[in-house]
């Protein structure tokens, strides 16, 4: 279970660095319509990438990006090696999760949970925490706090929907960088491009 405490747009001032953070994970065809209904078929990391930033500066400080083997189901789908445009062989070649968390924890000993909050855009984090618990793992991002971008952006712009995708965000933001989805990296950098003009609207807006 996370330690780390939810935090908001609000709170963001607080932190001294901003961990952006993305998973993409095992998937198979109206999976995610079905809410991943089917217990033999749950979804499990097969990519992290973070990127940090000073939050007063903007500049990018680290990145990390690893693939990783999964445990549950390790052959993955036509649907998800389309979608991620990942190989078989590529997954087959990947760390486990236990040596992926042991890099992470390196990683993060220049980012202190009292100085440094994590970003991701929906439940990256919840996916981390069942994946490690499931292995008998700590989670390396429990201390932290944790900005749900994904939320917070439903709120700030009014979108339609609780749960806003994360290209219509870029576009009611006027965004028109290229944008290279289901790369965790990639994302992870993405994530920092909408995060600063959306903490900009909400410093507009009242409440």
């Amino acid at each position: 279970m996370r330690k780390g405490k939810s935090i908001g747009l609000t709170d963001l001032g607080q932190y001294k660095y901003v961990l952006c953070l993305d998973t993409e994970f095992t998937c198979w065809e109206n999976s995610l319509r079905g809410g991943w209904s089917d217990p033999e078929f749950p979804p499990e990391i097969l990519q992290i990438g973070l990127a940090g930033y000073d939050n007063t500066s903007g500049e990018t400080i680290s990145e990390y990006v690893s693939f990783v083997r999964p445990v549950l189901n390790r052959e993955l789908s036509n649907y998800c090696k389309n979608l991620l445009r990942l190989s078989q062989q590529t997954i087959d070649q990947a760390c486990s999760l236990p040596v992926i968390v042991t890099e992470i924890e390196n990683y993060l000993l220049d980012y202190k949970p009292e100085n440094s909050c994590l970003c991701s855009f929906g439940p990256d984090l919840i996916q981390i925490s069942e994946d490690t618990t499931r292995q008998g793992l700590s989670d390396p991002f429990e201390q932290f706090a944790w900005l749900n971008l994904q939320s917070e952006a439903s709120k700030v712009l009014s979108l339609v929907g609780e749960l806003p995708e994360r290209i219509d965000v870029r576009s009611a933001l006027g965004l028109t960088e290229s944008l290279h989805r289901h790369d965790a990296l990639d994302d992870a950098r993405d994530i920092k491009l909408i995060l600063d003009p959306l903490h900009r609207v909400y410093s507009k807006t009242t409440f």
